[in-house]
């Protein structure tokens, strides 16, 4: 398993590669934090709450991490990547792995004319008549927290009480073929690109034989 600034180098080239193609509008410095268990982004204001509302994808929260840097990567459609990770003895031991969509229609065509903030106030002038209903999509990893109904690896969408259990951790590269292959599945150059990345290596499966039993998502882990 990577140690942290490997995976921190490993978020920094992804990010550097994505600005090369015009892919991504803003990106955030990777940082370590405790004692260098922790890589994630750079949050310009860490007083800020995380979340303005507790609804699992909204306008409000969108807006508040697009301004204040809460993500690793701006894509050129202003859909967020955020990007974290913690590792124990080189072995990742919890993640936030997120897909949030922006939800302006045409956000392609009007982020790259106006910038950020003018794009912003742009689609507040515009109103609700612009919105585009797409869920956010995450994977969390955190083995402290799991029970019932909260398995250690999970998906959610559409609703933060939905957690879909997943196999077990899900790596950089995984992430970033799944966000790419399914959202953007038309940009051959990412596809590419996929091909540079490290293989993911073992991890250990976290799912229960009672979440196994239901429907759940499953891959090869190694």
């Amino acid at each position: 398993m990577p140690a942290a600034r490997t995976l921190k180098e490993q978020i920094e080239n992804f990010s550097s590669f994505l600005v090369e193609e015009d892919l991504a509008v803003a990106v955030s410095p990777v940082l370590l934090h405790n004692d260098e268990s922790q890589v994630s982004w750079h949050r310009r204001d860490p007083d800020r709450k995380f979340l303005e509302t507790r609804e699992h994808h909204s306008i409000t929260n969108w807006k508040s991490w697009a301004r204040n840097g809460v993500f690793t990567v701006m894509l050129f459609d202003g859909a967020l990547l955020q990007i974290a990770f913690e590792v124990r003895d080189e072995v990742i031991v919890g993640h936030r792995l997120a897909y949030v969509p922006c939800p302006y229609q045409d956000a392609d065509q009007v982020l790259m004319q106006l910038g950020l903030d003018d794009f912003i106030e742009y689609y507040e002038a515009v109103g609700l008549a612009s919105a585009r209903l797409e869920t956010a999509v995450r994977f969390d990893y955190d083995p402290r927290a799991a029970k019932l109904g909260h398995p250690a690896s999970h998906l959610t969408l559409n609703s933060s009480d939905v957690r879909i259990a997943c196999v077990g951790p899900v790596s950089l590269a995984q992430f970033v073929r799944f966000v790419f292959g399914h959202f953007y599945p038309g940009l051959q150059r990412v596809r590419d690109y996929f091909e540079t990345l490290p293989k993911p290596g073992h991890f250990s499966p976290s799912i229960t034989s009672l979440e196994a039993s239901e429907m759940h998502l499953a891959w090869d882990i190694g």
